[in-house]
């Protein structure tokens, strides 16, 4: 490869990859030897081929399944005290991993098959099998009850062979194995594993080499059952896009005239973004807030008005929740539809937000909320299907998948008032 430009050194995108290995294959011909060590550089060159293919074409992260579950499992024999906490556990806490595939940082496949050794995996017994019981319960009592579960890549070598070492001098028999076959182990930590935070893959894989299934909540707790949470995966990707994950505004919900209106003014409307984002990019135009006038109204066309928006400024060149007001008052029965144009907004690796607002599943912040809304008989609701289909693997936040889009949002005034709406709008 011709050497670049001084110049243009900083351009090159395969610049620091200094720990890619060269990628050689044999060259065969006539009357060649060929020892053990030829055909390893053979499938070396394959495998590498493989897992740098898949770093830079399609990153890593869960491809499908693999769902952590809890079994349930009665406690065997009497109680423990959980994590020298003074509380009672049971003696073992089984959690079930489903057949799916990921892929590691490194470019590994990892692959979990039906009726696998991840079928009922005792997650005590693995938090603790580096190290006794009373140290474990001490580390576990530091960190508090949260477990972290991981799938990382191993290689198991089995089909032992014995095999003579012929030497000049002696012959020695030894024992090796005539098989490599790619296999996953489960990690469970009291750490939550770091997140990859580089704007691109590059070609060298990330440090952390195992893939975040899930997080349990009250993993030992006598009082609750174990919580877990297969939304903080990473899904497969080059790279987590920058999402919308909290609203201060219930959406598609009905509020008071009076307390819309003192909300939009004086609080004003919130949006909090999974990481920062940089705010010159919030300019003029990326954000619309439009009102219909009397739009339930019999034989009437309400009236489509733009109002006038105030972005609040933010200390630094970055921020993660942007906070904008209106200046103009509200009536009843108005329809209030907010607009943001993702596209527009960059975060600190210069790519757009994920903001499409799928099925209306970004929550509801408590930042500068109004009063509890009159009426959510319009919340737009997602379907049962949907919500077993996404529920045990999506988070709660804007986006699918795909870089930039449109945030859109509404809410409905109402002249009906609540006195304990009415009280709350006073105070804000």
């Amino acid at each position: 490869m011709a050497n670049l430009p001084d110049d243009n050194t900083h351009n090159d995108p395969w610049n620091g990859c200094s720990n890619v290995p060269e990628l050689d294959r044999l060259h065969y011909y006539y009357g060649q030897m060929l020892g053990p060590r030829d055909f390893q550089t053979e499938q070396d060159f394959f495998r590498n081929k493989m897992k740098l293919l898949n770093r830079n074409l399609h990153g890593y992260g869960v491809v499908s399944g693999l769902e952590v579950a809890a079994v349930n499992h009665h406690a065997e024999g009497s109680e423990q005290k959980a994590a020298g906490t003074g509380d009672s556990r049971p003696s073992h806490v089984h959690i079930h991993i489903g057949s799916g595939m990921a892929l590691d940082p490194a470019g590994n496949e990892l692959v979990v098959r039906e009726n696998s050794a991840c079928s009922k995996i005792d997650v005590w017994a693995m938090l603790c099998e580096q190290e006794d019981e009373a140290k474990c319960a001490a580390r576990c009592k530091e960190h508090g009850l949260t477990l972290y579960v991981s799938l990382c890549y191993m290689e198991h070598k089995h089909a032992p062979q014995r095999v003579s070492d012929a030497c000049a001098d002696s012959c020695s028999n030894y024992e090796t194995y005539a098989r490599l076959r790619d296999c996953v182990c489960v990690k469970v930590s009291l750490t939550q594993p770091a997140g990859d935070d580089r704007c691109g893959p590059c070609c060298e894989p990330y440090s952390e080499q195992c893939v975040l299934l899930a997080r349990i909540d009250h993993a030992f707790s006598p009082h609750c059952p174990p919580e877990i949470h297969n939304e903080v995966r990473r899904p497969v990707g080059l790279y987590e896009p920058t999402t919308i994950t909290g609203i201060n505004w219930q959406h598609g919900a009905t509020y008071d005239d009076r307390a819309a209106e003192t909300f939009l003014r004086r609080r004003g409307l919130t949006i909090r973004f999974s990481r920062p984002v940089v705010f010159g990019t919030i300019k003029p135009g990326v954000i619309d807030v439009w009102k219909t006038d009397d739009w339930q109204a019999p034989n009437k066309s309400g009236e489509f008005a733009c109002l006038p928006v105030v972005i609040q400024s933010v200390q630094g060149e970055t921020t993660s929740e942007v906070t904008f007001k209106v200046k103009e008052n509200l009536g009843s029965d108005d329809r209030v539809l907010i607009i943001v144009r993702t596209d527009f907004i960059l975060d600190t690796c210069c790519r757009p937000v994920d903001g499409n607002h799928v099925g209306g599943m970004v929550p509801l912040i408590q930042v500068g909320s109004p009063p509890n809304p009159t009426n959510t008989d319009c919340v737009p609701a997602i379907g049962e299907n949907c919500q077993q289909s996404h529920s045990p693997f999506r988070r709660r936040e804007s986006g699918n998948g795909t870089p930039g889009g449109t945030f859109e949002s509404w809410f409905f005034t109402s002249g009906e008032s609540d006195p304990d709406t009415d009280q709350d709008a006073v105070s804000l």
